[in-house]
Order: C-alpha cells, then sequence, then structure tokens
C-alpha cells in the first residue's frame, strides 16, 4: 500500500470539528510470555530493560534484555542476555560465547550488571563499529550515571567507562531519530534526593544529545497532576517514532495497591506531551504473571504484516515488595497497525472534519471498524466548507466491516481529477470506529 501520508487520530492535529463523536483508545491484545527465566543464569526474573529490533543483517529480530536475581549483590545481580527469533514470536538464546558463567561461555550473555539497557542501530554512523549503540546505567569510582558502549554487530560492545552525564537515576529509555535536530533524545528521572525535594514524588526527566557523547542536564517533562491520583509517580517512558508523531509508554508506579501499569502518551516534538490517562497495558488478573507490572521495551514496535508488536515485561511481584525475590517474564501485546486511537460514532450518526489540505490526486483509503448496522461515508468540502458536486456523503457507497483500509467511491467520479485542489474531509459515521486515514496512490502510480 503506497502511502503518501496517514492521519492518525491519537491527538487534534488534523482534525477541524466534529459532532456527535468521541475519541477512544486501543490496547493491544496481551498473550503469554514469549521469553522466560529458563537458564540457570537468568534466576526466577527476565526484563525488557533492552530493545527489540529487526536484523539488518539477515532476516529476523534481536532482542536484548536483562535478568535480574535480587538474591545478590554487584555484576552478578544483573547479566545482560541476547536472544534472536525469525518471527517475533519464538525465541532463542544462543550460545555467544562471550562473557564467562560458572566457568563456561555457552550462554548468551553479552554483559552484566548494565542497567536500563537501551540499544539502537545507527545507521548514519560511517564507522562500523559504532553502528549499535547502547545507553545504560551504572556506576563507576565516581558514582552513579549513564553511560555508553558501542558495537559492530550487538554482540560484541566496547562499553565505556566514563559517565556521560552524572546526575540521572536509575531508569532511562532513549529515543533515536535521526530526522530530529538533535537525534538522541532520552527519558530519564534524577536521583531520589533531587526529585523528592523538588517534586516529592518520580517525574520523568528528558535529556539530548548531538553526538551521543555529551548529553544536556535533566530538565522536568512529565509530572502528576491535579487529575492523578495523590499516590501515582511516573516510573519511566519508553518512546519512538510513529509515522508523524512520537508515542510513549508512561509507566505509572501506584502505591494503592502496589503495582505499575503504561498509559499511552503522545508528542510532535520530544518536549511537549499529551496523555491518554488510560491503560494502554493493563496488569493482568491477580496471582497471574503480569499481575503487578507490566512496561514496554525501550524499542518502537517490530512492524510484522499489519500488526504491531509490543514485547513488555510482566511481574508478579510489585515494586515494594521485598520477599519473594521478583519472578518476571517477557511478553508480547499485539495491536493492528494504527489501531491507537479511534474517533467513534454511537447509533447517532455523527462526523469529523479534517482540516484543509492539498489534494494528492491519488485514492483515499479508510482504517475503521463498525458494528452492527453502522456505517462510513465521505464527502469531499471545498475551502469554504460546501460539498464538492459528485464528492457528497450521500454520492458515496457505504463501507461497513472491520476494514483496515476501505476506499470511498462516488459512483463514477473519480477523486484523481482534483489534484492540486485544497479541499476537507467529512466523514460521516454511525456505530463506527475511525482509526486513520490514508492518502494513497493512484492505481496506475507504483511510487
Amino acid at each position: 500500500m503506497a502511502e503518501f501520508w496517514t492521519l492518525l487520530f491519537v491527538d487534534d492535529k488534523h482534525i477541524g470539528a466534529t459532532r456527535r463523536v468521541c475519541r477512544v483508545f486501543e490496547q493491544p491484545r496481551k498473550f503469554g510470555p514469549v521469553l522466560v527465566p529458563d537458564r540457570p543464569w537468568e534466576a526466577q526474573c527476565v526484563i525488557v530493560y533492552g530493545s527489540v529490533l529487526p536484523n539488518p543483517a539477515g532476516s529476523g529480530f534481536q532482542m536484548w534484555y536483562q535478568s535480574y536475581d535480587r538474591s545478590k549483590n554487584g555484576p552478578d545481580r544483573a547479566h545482560n542476555c541476547y536472544a534472536v527469533s525469525e518471527d517475533g514470536v519464538h525465541w532463542e538464546k544462543p550460545e555467544l560465547g562471550v562473557q564467562e558463567f560458572r566457568g563456561s561461555r555457552r550462554n548468551n550473555i553479552i554483559a552484566k550488571g548494565l542497567g536500563s539497557l537501551n540499544v539502537i542501530i545507527d545507521h548514519g554512523d560511517p564507522d562500523e563499529g559504532r553502528r549499535y549503540k547502547m545507553l545504560f546505567t551504572g556506576v563507576n569510582a565516581e558514582g552513579p550515571g549513564l553511560f555508553g558502549a558501542f558495537s559492530p554487530d550487538g554482540i560484541h560492545w566496547k562499553t565505556g567507562t566514563e559517565r556521560v552525564i552524572d546526575s540521572v537515576s536509575d531508569r532511562t529509555t532513549l529515543l533515536f531519530d535521526p530526522e530530529l535536530k538533535v537525534p538522541f533524545v532520552g527519558f530519564t528521572r534524577r536521583h531520589g534526593k533531587d526529585m523528592q525535594a523538588e517534586f516529592g514524588r518520580r517525574v520523568i526527566y528528558r535529556i539530548e544529545s548531538n553526538d551521543f557523547a555529551h548529553w544536556s542536564e535533566p530538565t522536568p517533562l512529565l509530572v502528576p497532576d491535579l487529575a492523578d491520583s495523590w499516590d501515582v509517580q511516573f516510573y519511566g517512558m519508553p518512546a519512538f517514532r510513529y509515522r508523524d508523531l512520537y508515542l510513549g509508554g508512561l509507566k505509572r508506579l501506584w502505591s494503592t495497591p502496589d503495582r505499575i501499569d503504561t498509559e499511552l502518551v503522545w508528542s510532535r516534538d520530544t518536549r511537549s506531551w499529551g496523555r491518554s490517562r488510560v491503560p494502554f497495558l493493563e496488569n493482568g488478573p491477580s496471582g497471574s504473571w503480569d499481575s503487578s507490572w507490566v512496561g514496554l521495551a525501550s524499542s518502537p514496535p517490530l512492524e510484522i504484516g499489519d500488526q504491531l508488536f509490543f514485547y513488555f515485561e510482566g511481574r508478579r511481584q510489585a515494586h515494594g515488595q521485598r520477599f519473594p525475590f521478583p519472578q518476571g517474564s517477557i511478553g508480547l501485546a499485539v495491536l493492528p497497525k494504527d489501531r491507537f486511537a479511534a474517533i467513534e460514532a454511537g447509533p447517532a450518526e455523527g462526523y469529523v472534519e479534517t482540516i484543509p489540505f492539498k489534494w494528492h490526486g491519488g485514492r483515499l483509503g479508510m482504517n475503521l471498524r463498525t458494528n452492527g448496522h453502522g456505517y462510513l461515508r465521505v464527502a469531499l468540502l471545498d475551502e469554504d466548507g460546501s460539498e464538492v458536486p459528485g464528492f457528497s456523503a450521500s454520492a458515496c457507497a457505504n463501507l461497513a466491516g472491520d476494514i483496515p483500509c476501505a476506499e470511498p467511491s462516488w459512483g463514477s467520479q473519480p477523486p484523481q481529477e482534483l489534484i492540486g485542489r485544497t479541499v476537507r474531509l467529512r466523514i460521516h459515521m454511525v456505530n463506527t470506529r475511525l482509526y486513520a486515514i490514508y492518502a494513497l496512490a493512484a492505481h496506475n502510480d507504483h511510487a
């Protein structure tokens, strides 16, 4: 499907007017664990303080994750591990021969003791030895902070010993977007005493870097407000570029009861963020493997077919619970592509109208789901809001069903003839959720 652009409805950026509709947020469908602690060095807990990325060397995918053994101290408390998969569902733990564990190198450990590990692949770096970049939390003789590491293959790493920044705490995630003026953006927390002095609880800060070596000082980004419960804190925030915006999974740490869930947030510039204020990932039922803790990996979802694969950590022990020692696995949650949020109409017809745009000359696509006798129709409006002759809602054939890209039609009238004109779309709906609008290439355009 060749697309000129895509309009999502996570925020109001592309909306000009609405009537009798509302915005709803979707949740991905959670599946059971796809990676469990079944090796001696993994103790009882594996967590996706790490990344999941397509393998640039061929087919399949790479995962960097962390084991956690709270009964140990020092480097043996956490082992940083590597897994591979061809389909994103079935994962293997290859014997890498990189690190020693109990006298043997037959394991998938790539490092020991690295915290909040984030891996990106920087295809623009001319130095192949720095193609893979890692940002992690650690401690040297001067104290805790953030450190960098580099690798040609994601397995053999050269780890820095100097802190790139010292004023952050133990939870940092990394967003990489080469289209940004400053391409490396981190979301982190300050040391506990600093946050407590200023805000009285955990909050999210922002840092950035041009070169991965010199980072800005943390500035407050997301702080619980009066619409939040008194007992909620912001524990961390993985974020990623998606279409023409940035999406994130805000980890919310609750005190009563003690648990962590994840809320969808969004931004157009990585500096100002909107919040859904509803769970994107919910905790599982009491006693289940993810009943107390769910949080996303620090990487974008994998796009596999028309689905988005989100990897998340699940734990049945809460943040403040000391015993028993944490038990955790890595799960998979699947969301149909582009279905983060929808404009919804009920049994009474409503509409959403876009802001004006220049008609590209191709076709339209609607990502929609209808219920019962629901339908969707599209009208093309000119600059003054009048329906373009031949392209009224009444002339549009009803669209219905659960369709990722349904094309509206107006009899024999081809919308290509409107190329170059400034138009708006008014989408009339009954019992329908509209997730996205696509500007598609014409049938004879194979761009």
